[in-house]
């Protein structure tokens, strides 16, 4: 009987146990973020939002005791969701449920991170900045992600010492880096029209800005082989395999990806300045198969 006792004890134990460690569930989650459709789209108990919808920035879409959760800056591509802390009674985990996750990688350059959110078979769910917080000093606070199961969670330290509340915390999540990809026949020539995301741009405003030549050159990265797959995707699914096949055996094609993505962030002072606030990396099937940056450099791209 006594062997029996104490059995019986060790497996209530292990179920305590067991139960703590389990990955946490849809039901944990205080906001769903979908990737997977168009637009990024947020929901929460009687709310619902689409990205790119600048009226609704500010927006209260999830509110407790001493916190909530609001609508930041958006685009068609991207959404900002700022969370609030008022005091040091609220939670400090914050949880999102992101359909279709998988797992989460982290690309790292110097002290800064960006997070690559995986989908099913590898595929790019979307991205995930860094995370970042502060009080109302400005005081940096530590935070961080965590995933379990296809929730997100930013994890807050609210225990830090000289808190001045209340703490300002976002993730900060782009869908995609290309927009769109349409083509043109002309005198028997295939042009590709390549858009690229708000997202793009931050990616190479985040890196770049803050970290110089290493930041820009894992954006330019980012941009190369992330941004490519997206090319070859996009093109495949509306206009079929066999045009993507073409697009990812025309080597010329992704040189003068490549040479946009190389000179991105001369590109992007147009869309800052209003010269050309909607630029497209333009393809054109005719032009020979050049990898010399100094040549990508002296033709801008059209050598």
């Amino acid at each position: 009987m006594k062997n029996y006792k104490y059995f019986t004890t060790f497996i209530a134990l292990l179920l305590v146990i067991c139960n703590g460690i389990q990955p946490s569930s849809a039901d944990d989650a205080l906001v769903i973020i979908d990737l997977q459709a168009d637009q990024v789209k947020v929901t929460s108990e009687g709310y619902e939002f689409l990205s790119g919808d600048d009226e609704l920035a500010g927006e209260v879409i999830f509110a407790d005791q001493d916190s909530e959760i609001l609508i930041g800056e958006s685009s068609e591509n991207s959404v900002q969701l700022l969370i609030s802390i008022d005091s040091s009674s609220a939670p400090s985990d914050y949880s999102f449920e992101i359909p279709g996750l998988a797992t989460i990688e982290n690309l790292k350059v110097g002290k800064r991170t960006l997070h690559r959110l995986v989908g099913p078979g590898d595929s790019t769910l979307g991205w995930l900045a860094e995370a970042w917080a502060h009080d109302a000093n400005d005081q940096k606070i530590s935070t961080s992600f965590s995933v379990q199961g296809n929730v997100l969670t930013q994890h807050i330290d609210t225990n830090q010492d000289g808190i001045r509340y209340p703490i300002t915390a976002d993730p900060y999540l782009g869908k995609n880096l290309i927009s769109s990809v349409t083509k043109e026949v002309v005198s028997g020539n295939n042009l590709l029209h390549v858009k690229v995301s708000n997202w793009m741009w931050d990616v190479y405003g985040i890196y770049t800005g803050t970290l110089g030549v290493a930041g820009y050159t894992t954006a330019y990265q980012i941009a190369v082989n992330y941004g490519w797959q997206e090319v070859l995707d996009k093109y495949g699914a509306k206009y079929g395999a066999q045009y993507r096949g073409y697009v990812a055996t025309k080597a010329t094609l992704k040189d003068q990806f490549d040479c946009h993505a190389f000179g991105a962030p001369a590109l992007y002072m147009g869309v800052i300045l209003g010269t050309d606030p909607q630029p497209t990396w333009d393809l054109e099937s005719y032009r020979s198969h050049v990898q010399d940056a100094g040549v990508w450099i002296s033709s801008r791209c059209n050598w």
